[in-house]
């Protein structure tokens, strides 16, 4: 399920109107309404906040994964939360910084070492080939 959707059910479920939400955010229905439609990804601390929202006690808990829409909405990738900071840190570098990070994830990458089991599964179907 799509965070927005997510948003969307938890609110009903609580039975909590878009605005009462919204206020509890600090925020306009408006901004509010952009999340829980999905015309804007929350940010994963936004996400937090939310659920914190909606749910005070905190039984309620957001999954670690979200949806990243393109610009077009014709393609939708799910990463984790951890992922999606990962991301974030890298926006912020400048040139150099990105192109060591770069690098560096390519060795990491490489190593037989730090492979999911998945990739090994793949890498041995295609040496098989």
């Amino acid at each position: 399920m799509a965070i927005h959707e997510d948003i969307k059910r938890l609110r009903r479920d609580y039975g909590l109107t878009q605005q009462q939400v919204a206020d509890r955010l600090g925020i306009t229905r408006g901004a509010y309404c952009q999340y829980e439609s999905g015309a804007r990804t929350p940010k994963p601390d936004t996400v937090e906040r939310i659920y914190a929202a909606i749910d005070p006690s905190g039984k309620e808990r957001p999954s670690n994964e979200v949806y990243v829409n393109e610009e077009n909405r014709a393609y939708q990738t799910k990463i984790s939360i951890e992922e999606l900071d990962v991301l974030e840190h890298y926006r912020s570098l400048n040139r150099d910084g990105k192109n060591l990070a770069f690098e560096i994830l390519r060795k990491i990458y490489e190593s037989p070492a730090f492979a999911t089991d998945q990739r090994e599964t793949s890498s041995q179907e295609e040496n098989e080939n």
